[in-house]
């Protein structure tokens, strides 16, 4: 892709800051974050110098290296940059409802909880849920999502560990009762997806792996 722009990938321009960001958002679904913390913090630099500090761009890079920075460990970093986006959205550009919004709000509060700030995990949660469940239908991935991640910091820490276990009622009294995913009924094969998808972004995953 560089090659067809006549572009080194080590050498970044306003002009292609785009293309740098597609590039980065590859390597973290390749798994490859710290490559990825390498390019974004150089793109956030460049648009930090060039771009105002609500531009819908540069608050996208913010976010997305927030989640690099949370994927290889550097919970404070992340957590740093999540709050400048979630207080810039908040009080510039967004309206509560949009989901860009919630989206930085929904990974500010699991990245608290990675830092064992549960309080401020739950309350910023409390108020994804309360909106997310005014606009999406019930069985909406996200709403799912955030019902699921508040249920666990709100009642995590009185549940017994599994290997850091992610535990939910459902899990207790539907997965762990099927041998198979393909025995799981469709509504239930979609809540199991979602819990998976949540239990992922707040490092719930040894157990499901025994699932």
């Amino acid at each position: 892709m560089f090659v067809k722009f006549g572009r080194n990938p080590e050498e970044l321009s306003k002009k292609f800051l785009p293309l740098y960001f597609l590039q980065a958002s590859n390597l973290i679904n390749l798994g490859q974050n710290k490559r990825a913390v390498d390019l974004l913090e150089q793109v956030a630099k460049i648009e930090e110098a060039t771009l105002a500090k609500d531009h819908p761009g540069r608050l996208a890079s913010q976010h997305t290296l927030a989640g690099a920075y949370q994927a290889i460990g550097q919970v404070k970093e992340a957590i740093n940059l999540l709050e400048q986006v979630v207080e810039i959205r908040q009080a510039t550009t967004l309206a509560e409802d949009h989901p860009d919004r919630l989206a930085s709000q929904y990974t500010l509060a699991v990245t608290y909880g990675d830092n064992d700030q549960v309080k401020e995990a739950v309350d910023l949660l409390e108020q994804v849920v309360k909106i997310r469940e005014a606009i999406l239908a019930e069985d909406h991935p996200d709403r799912l999502k955030s019902q699921d991640t508040l249920a666990y910091y709100q009642q995590g820490p009185t549940l017994p560990p599994v290997n850091g276990a992610f535990v939910d009622e459902f899990l207790l009294a539907g997965a762990l009762e099927k041998e198979r995913y393909e025995d799981l009924e469709a509504g239930e094969r979609k809540r199991f997806i979602t819990l998976w998808t949540a239990s992922q972004e707040i490092g719930r995953i040894n157990w499901w792996r025994r699932v």
